[in-house]
Order: C-alpha cells, then structure tokens, then sequence
C-alpha cells in the first residue's frame, strides 16, 4: 500500500507541473513527461489489478 501511495502521489505531481515545463530546459521535458506517464501506467495497472482483487475476495 505504501508503494501505491507513493504512485498516487507522484501521478499527482504529474498532474500540477505543466504549468511549469516552461521553466524546465528544453531536452528534460520529454524525459519528464514520459516518467511521469510511465509511473502513471503503473499506477492505474496496480489500481486495478488491486479493484479485481477485491472483488474476487467480495465474491467468496
């Protein structure tokens, strides 16, 4: 769970730094953005494997 809050948290990060790729040299930005799109990936995988999980256990 700790890992997956650790995701929640960094997907949000992803979320509020647009504004300031600006601010960011020009060759990070791509970097930074598929990091933050990869983590993101992971995250929602994690998620839902998690939500069927849960419903198999429900289902029991």
């Amino acid at each position: 769970m700790d890992f997956l809050f650790l995701l929640v948290l960094f997907f949000a990060v992803g979320y509020l730094v647009p504004p300031f790729l600006s601010m960011v040299p020009e060759g990070v930005r791509p970097l930074l953005v598929s990091v933050f799109s990869v983590f993101g990936a992971i995250y929602v995988f994690i998620s839902v494997k998690l939500l069927g999980d849960v419903i198999r256990a429900l289902a029991e």
